[in-house]
Parts: C-alpha cells; sequence; structure tokens
C-alpha cells in the first residue's frame, strides 16, 4: 500500500554530484570549444544582463541550461547545443542518497523528480542511469519549445504546474532542493520542505519525520 506522502527531488547536488573527473574530460575533449567560443549568440549576453540588471537580491535570477539551450537551438549552433548535452550529463549518482531513495521506495513512497534540468537533456541523462531513474515514477522538468514554455524553479508556476497536474494537495509533497531560493517558494506554494546540505543530513531529517 502506498504513503500519501509524494517526495518531489531535485536532482543536482541531491540525487547526483558534479562529476569532476567527467567535466576535466569534455572541456579537454570537445574538438570544438574554440570555435564555440567565437560564435556564441548574442542572446546570451542579453540574458547575463538581465541579471546584472536586476536591483533586488530576491528577485535575481539564474540563467538554467534551459535557457541556454532554448538560445543555442534558435540559433541553430549545434556546437552548442551538443557541449550543453555533455556538460549536464557530467553528474555521477549521490550513492548514499540513491540508498535513501531505495529505503522510502521499499516503504510504499512515490518519488517524483522536480527539477531545471531541460527536457531534452533529461531525455539524455535518465539512460546514462537508467538503474536510478526507474525508481522515479515522473519527471517534472522544464519544456524548452518555447521560450514563454521555460518555467523553472524558483518561479511558483513551477510548483502550481506539477500540483494541478496530480491534483495535488502541497502538504501531501514533501520537497528535496539544495537551493534556498527554491525551497522559499516551494515553502510560499505550501508544501513541505528539506533544504538539502548532504545526505547524512537528509537522514536524520528523514527519520526525525519519521519517514525512515
Amino acid at each position: 500500500m502506498k504513503n500519501k506522502l509524494i517526495l518531489l527531488w531535485d536532482l543536482h547536488e541531491v540525487v547526483f554530484k558534479k562529476s569532476w573527473k567527467k567535466l576535466a574530460y569534455t572541456l579537454m575533449n570537445f574538438s570544438e570549444n574554440r570555435s564555440l567560443l567565437k560564435t556564441l549568440p548574442k542572446q546570451l549576453f542579453s540574458l547575463y544582463r538581465g541579471i546584472i540588471q536586476a536591483k533586488e537580491q530576491e528577485n535575481k535570477k539564474t540563467i538554467s541550461i534551459a535557457d541556454i539551450l532554448w538560445v543555442a537551438e534558435q540559433e541553430k549552433n549545434r556546437a552548442l547545443i551538443d557541449f550543453i548535452f555533455k556538460l549536464s550529463c557530467a553528474y555521477v549518482p549521490i550513492p548514499h542518497t540513491v540508498s535513501l531513495i531505495k529505503m522510502l521506495k521499499n516503504k510504499g513512497f512515490t518519488h517524483h523528480i522536480g527539477s531545471n534540468i531541460a527536457q531534452p537533456v533529461f531525455e539524455q541523462f535518465k539512460y546514462i542511469y537508467p538503474d536510478v531513474f526507474s525508481l522515479f515514477d515522473y519527471a517534472h522538468v522544464v519544456q524548452v519549445a518555447s521560450r514563454s514554455s521555460v518555467i523553472q524553479k524558483p518561479d511558483p508556476d513551477f510548483f502550481t504546474t506539477y500540483l494541478t497536474k496530480f491534483s495535488l494537495d502541497s502538504k501531501n509533497v514533501l520537497f528535496i532542493d539544495d537551493k534556498k531560493r527554491n525551497i522559499k517558494t516551494a515553502n510560499m506554494v505550501g508544501l513541505q520542505t528539506i533544504h538539502f546540505k548532504r545526505a547524512s543530513q537528509l537522514e536524520k531529517e528523514l527519520s526525525l519525520r519519521n519517514l525512515l
């Protein structure tokens, strides 16, 4: 019998961590590195300028992979698109976190993904680690079909569209993320939250909530 509570997981630096070995290999072996830098589309600089011009700290936006991928696709910049995919997949699972997810799943909890990873990148990423992604029943990730579809954390709409899709009561969702701004927004929407710092800390907090 499944538990009513759904666990909504961020991916990067929660379930997966950056692999400096993979990252270094990508940077050193990407043959189009130099030409890529020379052909970066002007729209990327516009995105960065928008961040610099932001006045209030809590309202500052970060550029996500979905933003860059959308620009790259509009420019048909295949080198940049390929580079984005390689960098986005330069991660490895965090064994302790994955172990916790398995323990919770065995107890009947449902696991969903709530990540700013772009949908096309996610589709490739999940095939690299099928055993990890088989633990999740749904992935709420960022669409890049149009600029207006790039809705991502910490935008409240990221969470409200997710809740609406499943007709969920926000109190029945526990969101786990490593970024405070995302946790803040999730709290505003009414989700339960855990600010992830490390897997051992997460295990303690889950135990305190009598979930393990």
